[in-house]
This record gives structure tokens, C-alpha cells and sequence, in this order.
């Protein structure tokens, strides 16, 4: 059951990312040069099953300008302190680890609302792992905490 529901939402955050890609007043190779990527990347986000890595997914909402927490859950307005240069893996860390630090959850907690095991919510804190997508989506639900915050393109 679990797998059909992470399958479920990744289809809807694959479907978001591509009617916000499509709908962009840019153009693919802006957009790519813009995210970092090129854009044959652009088109694999467009025509196959592959999803961005996190920073990467930070930098095209950024372009389009378009809330993280919309792309993921369906919700959200782009924020106004949208800020382009907070986008990095580092600083993607340091949130996260922040988030899960101030949400006064216990791990095993966390890690039961999310649909991942305790030892997956230590690897985000201490062995640079990072999230899919439908994880974050996830986790920023179960912490309170906005996508766009943990993601750095806002500071809220």
C-alpha cells in the first residue's frame, strides 16, 4: 500500500514539475542554463521518469517561478524573498537539519509519519543523504515546515 501511494504522489509531483516546465515563459535553454543542467536534462524532466535532485529542483523553481510547496503538495504561492544564491547542497542540510531539530519530534516519530525507517531519517542528519522528492514532501508536512524554506529559496 505504502509503495502505491509514494508511486502516486511522485506521479503527481513529475505531473506538476512538467505543467509548470511547459508553462514557463522561458525557454528550454534558459531554463536549463538557469537550473544548471543542460538541456537534455530539461527534456528527460519532461518526456521520462527521472526527477531532479534537490537543488537542482530548488534552482527551476526559482526560474519559474514557482513555490517548491506547490510542485510537491499542490499548494503554496512563490515566495517573495525568493533568493537564488541560498540554493546549495550545503544549505539544503543545514535546513533540514534545523527542521527536524526544532519540529521537538523524536526521530522514531518522524521517521513512522514519513514511511521510512529511523536509520533514513539519521542518514539525512549525518551522512549527506537526501530526500526524493515525495519523502520531502513528507517530511515538510510532518515537521510543519515549508519546502521552500528547506530547500533555501526562502527564508520562512
Amino acid at each position: 500500500m505504502k509503495r502505491d501511494n509514494r508511486r502516486e504522489s511522485l506521479l503527481q509531483i513529475q505531473q506538476r514539475l512538467r505543467q509548470e516546465l511547459r508553462a514557463c515563459n522561458y525557454e528550454r535553454k534558459y531554463i536549463a542554463r538557469a537550473a544548471g543542467v543542460s538541456d537534455k536534462t530539461i527534456s528527460a524532466y519532461l518526456h521520462k521518469n527521472v526527477l531532479p535532485a534537490l537543488d537542482t529542483f530548488a534552482r527551476l523553481c526559482i526560474v519559474m517561478e514557482v513555490s517548491a510547496d506547490f510542485i510537491l503538495n499542490g499548494e503554496g504561492d512563490f515566495p517573495n524573498d525568493a533568493d537564488p544564491a541560498s540554493v546549495s547542497v550545503q544549505a539544503i542540510h543545514k535546513n533540514l537539519c534545523e527542521a527536524i531539530a526544532t519540529s521537538g519530534k523524536p526521530h522514531k516519530e518522524i521517521a513512522e509519519a514519513v514511511g521510512v525507517s529511523n536509520r533514513t531519517i539519521s542518514a539525512y542528519l549525518h551522512s549527506g543523504v537526501f530526500p526524493a522528492l515525495d519523502t520531502l514532501a513528507a517530511l515538510c508536512r510532518v515537521l510543519d515546515v515549508s519546502a521552500d524554506f528547506i530547500l533555501g529559496i526562502s527564508r520562512i
